[in-house]
């Protein structure tokens, strides 16, 4: 497996609509810092890696899950999803339901 950490830092935040710039100072590094990542001239630690998905709104191992093509948008369901009473949660069940059959159709 070939994974470019990079790319898939370049794909979330884009995805959450931030700059590099951004980014990089909310984490507490130099403007360039996300810049050098996503550009290949340099990784992050292991140590700065969750913070940067803790940021992103992903977990570690959403991170590295390349099938998902939505997972900020998943995780951030998943997060929401959490606080529902368990009728609002088989509401919303029910209308995925009827999304999907409609979709095959």
């Amino acid at each position: 497996m070939n994974f470019d950490v990079g790319s898939r830092i370049k794909e979330l935040r884009i995805a959450k609509g931030l700059s590099t710039n951004k980014m990089s100072l909310d984490l507490g590094h130099g403007k360039n810092y996300i810049r050098s990542i996503t550009s290949g001239r340099t990784l992050p630690s292991l140590a700065e890696l969750p913070y940067i998905c803790g940021y992103l709104g992903v977990s570690v191992s959403g991170f590295f899950d390349e099938t998902s093509k939505n997972s900020v948008l998943i995780q951030d369901i998943i997060k929401r999803a959490q606080h529902l009473e368990e009728a609002d949660l088989l509401a919303i069940i029910s209308i995925m339901d009827r999304m999907h059959t409609t979709a095959k159709d």
